[in-house]
């Protein structure tokens, strides 16, 4: 069984970057970070949180999703994904949404992973596909409306932070354009058998 080394690592990052208001200051994604040539925010945004409410939530989702994901491809997928999501996520915050200044938390990310995680299987379940069908759902009607299950000040009040609904869409819909993708090249990749002389219908 695979080590969950990545997971581990992101995890004790997300805490760090939360509780030290040092690195905090230094991680957290800021809107002029091309401006200030610190590019590096629109990654390491993600992993700073504005609360111990708001790192709990995300953690309870971010970390379990990752560790499926590392213990079925490995470290440098883990790692790799959850770069690439952090990156998909900050760009589309910066298309959808005006009037913010700093981003931080991986909601976006965990939105991402959620289809990266359940979908990248040999066999597909009927319930991981429910899962993210219901997770698009819910998505997409937040983006629709103030908020769905919960509304969008609400969030904002618990977590101590405005709550970006594109964030989620952004994450969700680059895990799931990873997911077409790789499943796509790997249905291309499969040789094509021919029956043999031999072989019966």
């Amino acid at each position: 069984m695979r080590r969950c080394l990545v997971t581990f690592a992101l995890t004790i990052v997300a805490i760090v970057a939360t509780v030290v208001p040092s690195v905090s200051d230094l991680l957290i994604d800021r809107l002029d970070a091309f401006a200030i040539h610190q590019p590096w925010r629109l990654f390491t945004g993600h992993f700073v949180h504005a609360s111990a409410t708001h790192l709990i939530f995300d953690l309870m989702l971010f970390v379990p999703l990752l560790a499926i994901l590392e213990r079925r491809h490995g470290s440098w997928v883990a790692l790799g994904t959850t770069l690439f999501l952090g990156l998909g996520v900050a760009l589309g915050i910066r298309v959808l949404h005006t009037g913010w200044t700093t981003y931080a938390g991986l909601s976006g990310v965990v939105y991402g992973l959620i289809p990266v995680a359940l979908l990248l299987t040999a066999r597909l379940s009927r319930l991981s596909i429910l899962v993210v069908i219901a997770v698009t759902v819910k998505t997409g009607l937040e983006c629709l409306g103030d908020g769905w299950l919960v509304s969008s000040a609400s969030l904002s009040e618990l977590f101590e932070v405005r709550y970006l609904a594109g964030s989620h869409l952004a994450g969700l819909a680059v895990g799931l354009g990873i997911v077409v993708i790789h499943r796509t090249c790997r249905t291309a990749a499969l040789p094509e058998i021919s029956p043999s002389p031999n072989d019966a219908g």
